[in-house]
């Protein structure tokens, strides 16, 4: 009997389907932070909602948005569908232009929508989860900046959503090592685990049995409360139970001291519970490494080590810990061991790099046994995290800057802006005070209407070179919206009005060239501010922006300044 095959198709929409599960957010309620998100991305476009959709088998669902409309619930009814059914990014410019989209409920019906963008988020595994879409209703251009930008967008959404599920796994591997930790429990002998200060961090079912009996836990009470032992000696007696113990030191495990307990009545030998903590060490995911102290020859090691080392065994018998580094960290993890670890004390990590170019954390721990000290040495692999740490470093640092910045200009835009005069607002309690300029660009509307918005746009870029080569390095310039740009200064209180004047000069000084050759001249009004202790930022901008309008009341091409001890206009009337 042969059993059917699932069609290719299928089995990757069940792939799919399966990694959106794997997300842990199905139906989940809205992400305040990616409602936030949604929110700038939606003011970044100057649409009226941005939002993140994800594509079940037969139903969609809205996960966050910078408005009140949804998803539809069922996914045949959802543009965002035509992504996922595609594998590819979805603009439409004008719905009713677009053979098969015309007659689409969102668009005959409420909320009637013109101009819809979707661009993929992908899971780690590449399966295509859902969309990060552009909602408005009206007709617009998606030209070739837009589009990359929003890309760049979703991948930054991806990372986002993704980083659950690292978390997950991050978790699980924590988990995992719990589980490996409670293996102890099928051990016959007893085996406590101590921290420091010699508290019971551990005590597997043997020694909770041995020290505590069937009704008291031994967790988290003081080791030495629970055995009456001879000083130098192996023997012991257990205080709750009076059960006679022999008690022997193990390699230290997870950084704890080990303990193991025998009952001496009926005494299990110690070469069993060695070879089961062997077995587990052999199966622990890092390399473990035992050295001699002295020289450090390596005596024995776990497969995990051997492959870390990239060796086979009979390579590694007998070869100095030093050697299987790169030679500047040779130098170093022997200089920091001589100097920084006592025999059977002390923990040492180090950062190193083996021969072959694996970035690890090494944790050197000391042993003391009877007769001599050896050196556990952990070797665990840095290079998944690193990879990570650079991919999300780098994704961040391109998503921060295109945020805060304005694309036609290339000065801040009101996002940007408003996190730097935060922190000149810290800089101002830390008594460092600061200006506000609010600058607006003369008759900007008859320019546009007369000459065009493309040399609305020339004036712009010009007016913005112009405000950003008067400023320092510290300062800071946005382009705060339409012909409206705002300036922050740490100049004394006397200077404000002097480089205002010079900043204003320098843009009437520079006008615009016209096709015919003719040029057109370009002025700016100027209100301006000085923050005094107890001024927050919505004064100040109420100060500026009064400063600004009674500029332009007096005639345009002049500046303004206001500030705490200067009565406004609307006083001066009152």
């Amino acid at each position: 009997m042969c059993r059917s095959r699932m069609p290719e198709a299928e089995a990757q929409e069940a792939e799919r389907v399966a990694a959106l599960h794997r997300l842990g957010i199905y139906e989940t309620s809205c992400d305040p932070e990616l409602n936030r998100l949604m929110t700038m991305i939606g003011e970044l476009f100057d649409v009226p909602c941005a939002m993140i959709n994800l594509v079940d088998r037969e139903r969609t669902w809205c996960l966050a948005s910078s408005s009140d409309l949804a998803a539809p619930p069922r996914r045949k009814d959802s543009l965002c569908a035509f992504t996922v059914d595609h594998d590819t990014a979805l603009f439409i410019e004008d719905m009713r232009d677009a053979d098969g989209f015309r007659e689409h409920p969102l668009v005959r019906d409420t909320p009637f929508i013109r101009a819809f963008a979707g661009e993929r988020i992908l899971s780690l595994s590449g399966h295509l989860l859902g969309t990060l879409c552009l909602v408005d209703i009206r007709p617009r251009v998606f030209d070739a900046e837009s589009r990359q930008r929003l890309a760049d967008l979703a991948k930054l959404v991806s990372l986002r959503l993704n980083q659950r599920l690292i978390d997950e796994q991050r978790h699980t591997a924590d988990a995992m090592i719990d589980q490996q930790t409670q293996l102890l429990d099928h051990l016959p002998d007893g085996i406590v685990l101590l921290d420091d200060r010699r508290v019971v961090h551990y005590a597997n079912a043997a020694a909770q049995r041995l020290l505590g009996g069937a009704s008291h836990d031994v967790k988290g009470c003081a080791f030495d409360t629970l055995v009456a032992q001879p000083e130098g000696h192996d023997f012991a007696t257990a205080s709750r139970t009076g059960s006679p113990l022999e008690i022997h030191a193990l390699p230290r495990f997870q950084g704890f001291e080990a303990l193991q307990l025998g009952d001496r009545a009926s005494l299990v030998g110690t070469h069993q519970a060695l070879q089961r903590l062997r077995s587990l060490v052999d199966a622990w995911p890092d390399g473990v490494l035992i050295c001699d102290y002295d020289n450090l020859r390596i005596v024995e090691w776990n497969i995990a080590a051997r492959r870390l080392l990239g060796t086979q065994a009979s390579s590694l018998e007998g070869t100095r810990l030093p050697q299987w580094f790169l030679s500047g960290d040779r130098r170093t993890l022997q200089r920091r061991i001589r100097a920084e670890l006592g025999e059977g004390d002390g923990t040492l990590r180090h950062n190193a790099t083996l021969h072959n170019d694996t970035p690890v954390e090494v944790t050197l721990v000391p042993m003391q046994d009877a007769s001599e000290t050896s050196l556990i040495v952990v070797l665990r692999d840095r290079s998944p995290y690193l990879q990570h740490l650079r991919t999300v470093t780098r994704k961040l640092a391109k998503a921060e800057e295109m945020i805060s910045q304005d694309a036609l200009t290339g000065l801040l835009n009101r996002f940007g802006f408003k996190q730097a005069i935060d922190e000149f607002m810290v800089e101002a309690e830390r008594g460092v005070p600061f200006a506000l300029l609010i600058a607006d660009i003369d008759h900007f509307k008859d320019i546009n209407d007369t000459y065009g918005h493309q040399l609305g746009d020339e004036a712009l870029k010009i007016v913005a070179n112009r405000l950003a080569e008067q400023l320092r390095d510290g300062d800071a310039v946005a382009r705060y919206g339409g012909e409206e740009f705002c300036m922050l200064m740490t100049v004394p209180e006397d200077r404000v009005v002097e480089v205002a004047e010079r900043i204003r000069r320098t843009v009437a000084a520079t006008p615009v060239t016209l096709d015919d050759g003719n040029e057109l001249a370009l002025t700016i009004s100027i209100g301006a501010t000085y923050h005094t202790p107890g001024l927050d930022e919505d004064s100040m901008f109420e100060r500026a922006d009064e400063a600004l309008y009674e500029a332009k009341e007096y005639g345009r091409n002049r500046t303004v300044m206001l500030n705490a001890a200067t009565p406004r206009a609307r006083d001066e009337e009152e």
